[in-house]
């Protein structure tokens, strides 16, 4: 306990990987302390502000504009860090804890939103580590919050611990039902304070409404189990089960959406500065998406097992297209086919990394030297312990055409876009369609400037924005006969 003490007591190492290897090994030291409910209670507090601080440091390294890639195993030990404080506090919040002869006993109720809030960090660290919720911790957070929920009896509304652990727990449950594995890790981060913000609108039921609704999700308190999808899987019969309505956080983001384009400033809606940025609108239209239009499976996959040419990355793969083939610093990767349907792919690459794959970017794949290229966006993306990736690919085009672009708009005077050209895909979209960086849509009008044997230059205007993710965006268009 004195070694305990004495680290509590120090500044925190401005080290992040000294800092969470310290507070591991203090955990250590306070599982084999055994210190008395009181004295475990304060401590606990003081080891959840530490991890909060190495938290904030390790999250904002993982987003930064010069990380190429995460540092996956500090994020790792971190959330494992956080689960183990969770995890620490159980006899407190079960109520089970002793009293001090002065009669004091430490709250089950604030000890149960202490865990939960470093249960939500756990998640979220292992959000950006591209890794699954660790084992467990669901059952954790579902079992925490009943305890609390029975220590405090009727009068849980009206008591503010109360709503410390609810909150938290609408947090986290609107977070998972928004498909966070789809998001980039700067999304995760501005999706988690999004949900921070408006977290109360998020509806949590016991019992299902009498008419069922698609866009619910159930999970059942009693497993390991993060909310999933009605429109996706039916929670099965007689078994015990909690529902969770996020439509009206959704439907609150498309509004401000349309305030945002509309001029709105971001203050006035109670959003971050950057929201006014067209990326952050468009996360905020995918949480809409994933919250009131939840996806069903409505396609049979096809089992695979062979090997598959990757290319990440727009300006590798336009290049690509643009040569033929790779060049030295664009070079392929090997990735196994798991499965295929007919809007996209699953693949799977034992070791070796995810070579530059990130969820909302772009890969083309084959499956032979004499097959065409797919150009795909990646929808989500997980990596194991043993370093093996999977990802998840909406096929886009077979193939596509490298162009560059002028949009009018006084802010893009001068300036031209890098794009990829499409052709119309027969049920999928009526007209051509044009894939750019994120952000480069300053208008609906624009030149297009296409290079092959001869140069040509049309005039389009934009039909609508077919997809939309923080790192690249899709539209289709017509030809516009009017001159710019």
């Amino acid at each position: 306990m004195t070694d305990i003490l004495e680290w509590l007591g120090a500044p925190p190492d401005p080290d992040p990987a000294a800092e969470i290897a310290a507070l591991g090994r203090n955990l250590d030291r306070l599982a084999d302390a055994h210190p008395d409910s009181v004295r475990l209670d304060r401590i606990l507090d003081l080891f959840a502000k530490r991890a909060q601080s190495a938290a904030a440091a390790v999250e904002q390294r993982a987003v930064a504009e010069s990380a190429a890639e995460p540092d996956r195993r500090l994020l790792l030990e971190l959330a494992e860090s956080c689960g183990r404080i969770a995890r620490s506090g159980a006899r407190i919040a079960g109520g089970q804890g002793e009293r001090e002869p002065s009669g004091v006993r430490p709250s089950p109720v604030l000890a149960a939103a202490r865990a939960l809030g470093c249960l939500s960090r756990q998640h979220r660290l292992g959000l950006l580590a591209g890794a699954p919720a660790a084992h467990g911790s669901w059952r954790e957070a579902h079992r925490r919050v009943r305890e609390a929920r029975r220590e405090l009896g009727p009068d849980a509304a009206l008591l503010q611990p109360s709503l410390d652990v609810d909150r938290t727990y609408r947090e986290m449950l609107a977070m998972a039902a928004a498909q966070p594995a789809g998001l980039s890790g700067r999304e995760i981060l501005a999706a988690a304070d999004y949900v921070a913000r408006f977290a109360a609108t998020v509806e949590v039921m016991t019992s299902a409404p009498a008419e069922t609704d698609r866009r619910l999700f159930w999970f059942d308190p009693n497993r390991d189990m993060a909310p999933t999808a009605v429109a996706r899987r039916q929670p099965p019969a007689g078994r015990e089960a909690v529902f969770v309505s996020c439509a009206r956080l959704g439907l609150l983001a498309a509004e401000q959406v349309r305030e945002l384009e509309a001029g709105t400033a971001a203050e006035h809606l109670h959003l971050p500065p950057e929201a006014g940025e067209a990326a952050y609108r468009g996360m905020l239209q995918r949480l809409h998406d994933a919250w009131v239009e939840p996806a069903s499976r409505q396609l049979a996959r096809r089992r695979h097992r062979h090997p598959v040419d990757v290319c990440a990355g727009f300006d590798a793969v336009r290049r690509l297209l643009a040569l033929g083939e790779t060049s030295g610093k664009d070079a392929t990767s090997t990735w196994t086919m798991i499965n295929e349907s007919p809007t996209g792919f699953a693949i799977r690459r034992e070791d070796g990394g995810s070579a530059g794959m990130l969820a909302g970017g772009v890969v083309a794949l084959r499956a032979g030297a004499d097959r065409a290229w797919d150009v795909c966006v990646v929808r989500w993306v997980r990596k194991d312990e043993a370093g093996g990736a999977e990802a998840g690919l909406q096929n886009l085009s077979s193939g596509g055409r490298p162009v560059r672009l002028a949009f009018r708009s006084a802010r893009a005077a001068g300036s031209t876009v890098d794009g990829l050209l499409f052709p119309p895909a027969p049920a999928v979209r009526a007209h051509q369609a044009i894939l750019v960086p994120a952000g480069s849509c300053a208008s609906r009008r624009f030149l297009m400037v296409t290079e092959e044997e001869h140069t040509h230059v049309v005039q389009g205007r934009m039909v609508n924005l077919d997809l939309q993710t923080g790192l690249v965006e899709m539209f289709e268009f017509q030809p516009d006969p009017y001159p710019i």
